[in-house]
């Protein structure tokens, strides 16, 4: 007999500002920014276009600056000499706070200047935030609630976060006791996990949003 599942359109309202690494980054010589207008860009390079098209006074800037080891001045020059169109792989709009910090960054050479990419759909590269990102975020708020729910499961809380040897088992445990999914021994049964059955889909963004 087929499994019957129910739908639900869910609407979440973020409280604070979101980010999902894809385990991607843009290192601070690969990219440039532009203001063009009201709109605020992050363009990734095409260094090997970029350095192809250098002519001689160029290329004798870049190695002066780099031969100081002036990573700030390297990061200035690549902003003044690379051109936003001719050597681009693609550009993504940034929102005016981020491009106001990454801008303090290429200035400041105690800043790694490192760009963090977030999550993006694989076949049409659309910000992400996964839906099993989603569905742990509503797990943890369930099992705070229940967690809280009467003082003897409080004090069991306490434990399992003070006791550093076994603590990953013991919350383990502890989540299983809350979520009423403990075989007789107490471990947690994974088919009795009421969360088992719930798939969430991942929730697309706004490039705007990102």
């Amino acid at each position: 007999m087929p499994a019957h599942f129910e739908r639900y359109r869910l609407r979440i309202d973020p409280l604070s500002p979101i980010h999902i690494g894809s385990g991607q980054a843009i290192e601070p010589f690969e990219y440039i920014l532009q203001r063009e207008g009201e709109s605020t860009w992050l363009i990734v390079l095409d260094t090997c276009a970029l350095f192809a098209s250098l002519d001689a006074g160029q290329r004798a800037e870049f190695d002066r600056v780099v031969t100081k080891g002036d990573y700030a001045g390297v990061r200035a020059w690549l902003q003044q000499t690379a051109h936003p169109k001719r050597h681009a792989r693609y550009r993504v709009p940034v929102q005016e706070g981020a491009f106001i910090d990454l801008e303090s960054s290429i200035r400041n050479p105690n800043r790694a200047g490192v760009v963090e990419l977030s999550t993006r759909d694989a076949a049409t590269g659309t910000p992400i935030i996964p839906g099993s990102s989603i569905k742990g975020a509503i797990r943890t708020a369930v099992l705070d609630q229940l967690a809280h729910a009467n003082p003897a499961q409080e004090r069991e809380l306490l434990r399992v976060r003070g006791d550093e040897r076994s603590a990953p088992r013991r919350a383990t445990d502890f989540e299983g006791h809350l979520l009423g999914s403990s075989r007789e021994n107490g471990r947690p049964d994974l088919y009795k996990d009421p969360f088992r059955q719930l798939a969430i889909s991942d929730a697309t963004l706004p490039d705007a949003g990102c």
